[in-house]
């Protein structure tokens, strides 16, 4: 898989009211055979007059990530993804609510690879005014000191999501949450797919309660990478999300300077 950007509209600009605009084009394709997602990008325009740095995302560049997965048949390491930027090593205890073998084979502080494989093209991101709905089709697979735990093939797991973010606050609400249909399943761990099918949703069903109690209320957005959110703002859009930040000399330097 391989990701190819490109300026669109002439390259940076600056508009009448002092504005610094740039569009780009975020592509991830397979790059054998060179084909891209079947769909094509949402159109907007790049200021909402907020005041604040602004940016935004199309499900169009989100949707190519699963689409060009799905060609190429390259696995997923979430694990990393998460060491890397949350700094955070996922364990056989942190699972343990759901999989408590886990721990009882392999040790509470053991750490666990999670990677994840789409097998087709039906997993998608939409992006309404408003709202976010979430399909993934693909196989899961945990990984413990080089051992593959578990394997399972989700058909069709759906998440639905409607909200915004205010001076660094999100409210909303998780409206949906189907783990979906299992396929092959397999482990070492000598639990079968129905009581793992049962944990997963009763699991996910709780997590998604605390979770509403959470948005109903608001949750601060953290600092994050040295960034901070508390004056930031977010809002799905028809075919995109838009945010922005303030844009100070503190957020300059922990981009620019600290990084």
């Amino acid at each position: 898989m391989a990701f190819d950007f490109g300026q669109e509209e002439g390259g940076p600009r600056v508009s009448s009211d002092k504005l610094l605009m740039v569009n780009l084009n975020g592509t991830f394709f397979d790059k054998v055979t060179g084909t891209g997602p079947k769909d094509k990008p949402a159109s907007f325009k790049v200021v909402n007059n907020q005041g604040h740095l602004q940016g935004y995302l199309s499900e169009y560049t989100l949707n190519s990530v699963s689409d060009s997965e799905a060609m190429v048949g390259q696995e997923v390491d979430f694990t990393a993804l998460i060491t890397k930027y949350l700094k955070y090593t996922v364990t056989c205890g942190h699972l343990g609510k759901l999989i408590p073998e886990l721990a009882e084979k392999y040790g509470d502080d053991t750490p666990v690879t999670i990677k994840g494989l789409f097998f087709d093209d039906s997993s998608n991101i939409k992006i309404v005014e408003g709202k976010v709905t979430l399909t993934v089709s693909a196989q899961v697979i945990l990984e413990v000191n080089g051992e593959k735990a578990l394997t399972v093939q989700v058909h069709g797991a759906t998440g639905e999501a409607s909200g915004q973010g205010n001076s660094g606050t999100i409210f909303g609400s998780i409206d949906k949450n189907f783990i979906g249909e299992f396929g092959d399943f397999e482990t070492t761990l000598g639990i079968d797919q129905d009581t793992f099918y049962t944990r997963a949703q009763d699991r996910l069903d709780g997590d998604v309660n605390v979770a509403n109690q959470a948005l109903a209320a608001g949750i601060t957005i953290p600092t994050i990478g040295g960034i901070d959110f508390s004056g930031s703002h977010f809002s799905f859009q028809q075919g995109y999300v838009e945010g922005g930040v303030v844009a100070s000399k503190a957020l300059f330097d922990t981009i620019f300077v600290d990084s």
